[in-house]
């Protein structure tokens, strides 16, 4: 298997779960009541999946062994995708807060819920797209099957030293179903 299609079937699992928050973030937005739980399980996936477990899969992974091949790493597309993780993590940040206030939200606090979600979702789909569009069919082209090959068992090994990562995944089906419009 190619590491690329490991990237991309995580990133189906991480558009369904922006769904998700993007259906938190509309009844937010209508002043309905959000279920706090389930945003608090929502943001614990973009933060245990995507940013130690996918994030982590290609900073620590798969980028080194494209610089390897000639990528470069403080410019173009690796760069590009670093400094969107980054913006990815500040903004969880926020995210992760307003999810563990257990008071009520102010109105205040629910504009800026909403202010900070909103942003996050349009961060998190325009860095897919980089990802799907620009650097990964250029990685596909360049990366040999046995470096590849490399590549995806230590994605695996990654995968297998968290200890809630079903659970993580199982967490995108049943929220997914919940709130697919």
């Amino acid at each position: 298997m190619n590491p690329i299609d490991v990237l991309q079937r995580e990133h189906q699992l991480i558009e369904r779960m922006l769904s998700v928050l993007d259906a938190l973030t509309s009844r937010a937005e209508a002043g309905e009541p959000v279920e706090r739980a389930d945003l608090e399980r929502c943001v614990k996936f973009f933060r245990e999946f995507v940013d130690l477990g996918h994030h982590e899969k290609e900073e620590s992974i798969l980028f080194p062994v494209l610089t390897d091949l000639g990528f470069d790493w403080s410019s173009g597309p690796l760069a590009r995708i670093r400094k969107e993780h980054d913006q990815e993590r500040y903004l969880m940040r926020s995210l992760r807060h307003a999810a563990l206030q257990k008071s009520e939200w102010s109105v205040d606090g629910r504009r800026h819920f909403v202010s900070v979600a909103r942003e996050f979702l349009e961060l998190q789909r325009t860095h897919l797209m980089h990802e799907n569009l620009d650097l990964f069919p250029l990685a596909r082209t360049k990366l040999p099957e046995d470096r590849g090959a490399k590549v995806v068992a230590s994605f695996e090994n990654l995968d297998g030293e968290r200890e809630n990562f079903d659970e993580l995944v199982a967490s995108v089906g049943e929220l997914y179903t919940r709130y697919r419009h």
